[in-house]
C-alpha cells in the first residue's frame, strides 16, 4: 500500500471500507495523488487509482481538502494558481 517516497496524507473509513490517501512524487516533478482502498473487514486492498495531477499538484500543500464523507468523497486543490 505504502511505497518508499509516497507521503501519507489522510486516512478515511465506513463500516465497509478503508481509504488510504497519499501523495506519490513523480519522477520529474510535481505529486500524483494515490488512493488506496481496503475491505474494513478483511484488510485486502479492493481498489487502487492513482490520479496523474504531477502537473498541478507541485507541494503537498497544493491539496486544500480531503472530504472524510465516504458516501461521496471530495477532493479540493489549487491546480495553476487557481483555486477548485
Amino acid at each position: 500500500m505504502m511505497f518508499s517516497g509516497d507521503l501519507p496524507f489522510q486516512v478515511s473509513t465506513s463500516p465497509a471500507e478503508i481509504f488510504y490517501v497519499s501523495l506519490q512524487p513523480s519522477l520529474l516533478k510535481g505529486y500524483k495523488i494515490k488512493v488506496t482502498v481496503l475491505d474494513a473487514r478483511t484488510g485486502q486492498q479492493t481498489k487502487h487509482q492513482i490520479l496523474s495531477s504531477e502537473n498541478d499538484i507541485s507541494t503537498p500543500e497544493s491539496v486544500l481538502f480531503v472530504g472524510s464523507n465516504t458516501a461521496s468523497p471530495l477532493l479540493f486543490g489549487q491546480i495553476r494558481g487557481r483555486k477548485l
